[in-house]
């Protein structure tokens, strides 16, 4: 799903000035409340790549509600996964959003990321398409089924609904290419089927051979954006992070009230057109405080933090697992 809405900005991406980190950045100047030793911030920096689910970061923004709650962001941003832990780790950000899995390979690593507030789950953008005669996961047993087995969220998904259905990875007959190469090799008639996002998803029920299996509507809070601090900066400036917790939740609000406004906000943010991006938004639910508190305080945010932390083990992609108790911080969400 995130290159599919890739793929829409790439010649609005173009003409964007870069500056800094390799992104855009832009200051909602508001006045940074002081941190827990009565030191400020200049400018609280946050970067994510250009994904729908980040989106009100911009209303936030915009809307003036980040310089009310007394807070000055910039937004920057940063394609490149690579890139953004680098400039974490380099101190030239302060927070990263990322996926569940993302953040938890990063803790793996050594780097210092914590999760302190859900932002979006993919909500039926990402899927298995099959042909018609299988009518559960358990049918795929054996079968060849087209993946990115790089790491990232289709292979982390596929792993959860094998996991749900008591199979592994040695079940089915993987063939490894990237998401979107594998809805078209389905929609070809290549493999029997395949582990994709849209448009594949629609492409492949317009076939005549074709079904979606399974969709992430089904398994709301598995494919989930968190923002993440460093815990140093979250120590020295635990007021800064609730304040931009707090204006998250105000932007999703904005933007469920006022929506063709925040929709053109957030399109502007990310140099696109308003329509097409609002095309982007039936696939994904934006997180406000009801769900955080929900997420985090049930222990799902735990439970997909380590399922993450054991695949990427397990497959050889991490050297060693971390307690992944250390990369969340649910302490900001209720407040």
């Amino acid at each position: 799903m995130k290159k599919k809405f890739l793929a829409l900005i790439t010649a609005a991406a173009m003409v964007i000035s870069l500056a800094g980190c390799g992104g855009t950045s832009s200051s909602s100047g508001g006045e940074q409340s002081e941190g827990e030793n009565g030191e400020n911030p200049d400018t609280t920096t946050i970067a994510f790549s250009t994904w729908t689910g980040y989106a009100p970061f911009f209303v936030a923004r915009d809307a003036g509600i980040f310089e009310k709650n007394g807070v000055d962001v910039t937004l920057t941003i940063m394609e490149s996964a690579s890139d953004k832990k680098a400039a974490m780790a380099a101190g030239q950000i302060d927070g990263v959003a990322e996926t569940v899995d993302t953040s938890t390979m990063s803790l793996a690593a050594g780097q210092d990321h914590v999760q302190v507030l859900a932002l979006d789950t993919s909500y039926g953008g990402d899927g298995v398409v099959a042909k018609k005669e299988n009518t559960s996961i358990t049918d795929l047993k054996g079968k060849q089924v087209a993946l990115d087995t790089s790491g990232g969220a289709s292979i982390f998904y596929f792993n959860y609904l094998l996991k749900e259905n008591n199979m592994t990875m040695e079940d089915v007959d993987v063939q490894n290419m990237s998401s979107g190469d594998a809805g078209a090799a389905f929609v070809g008639g290549n493999v029997d089927a395949a582990v994709t996002w849209e448009p594949w998803l629609t492409k492949a029920k317009e076939t005549d051979f074709g079904t979606v299996l399974a969709d992430s509507s089904t398994a709301p809070g598995v494919i989930v954006d968190t923002l993440n601090f460093s815990s140093e900066f979250i120590e020295k400036y635990p007021n800064t992070v609730q304040k931009i917790v707090d204006s998250w939740y105000e932007a999703v609000d904005y933007y469920n009230n006022n929506t063709d406004e925040s929709v053109d906000m957030m399109a502007k943010g990310f140099s696109m057109d308003a329509d097409d991006f609002k095309d982007t938004l039936s696939t994904i639910k934006y997180y406000g405080k009801e769900e955080n508190v929900d997420y985090f305080q049930n222990g799902k945010i735990n439970e997909i933090s380590q399922m993450a932390m054991d695949l990427w083990y397990d497959m050889g992609l991490i050297d060693n697992k971390a307690d992944v108790n250390n990369g969340i911080n649910g302490s900001f969400v209720a407040n």
